[in-house]
């Protein structure tokens, strides 16, 4: 299973999109994990990242 970091600035017009892409890696069985502001915590685990 690959294990991706995706890092975005905390603005949530750049961490959106990449939301999408991670809950697309995760659903095929990636390990994702993302580096931003933790006041976006509960969005990135809401997709299993």
């Amino acid at each position: 299973m690959p294990e991706i970091l995706i890092a975005s600035c905390p603005p949530i017009g750049h961490i959106s999109p990449l939301l999408n892409v991670a809950r697309g890696l995760v659903a095929r069985g990636d390990r994702v994990t993302i580096l931003t502001s933790a006041r976006h915590a509960d969005k990135i685990r809401a997709v299993g990242a």
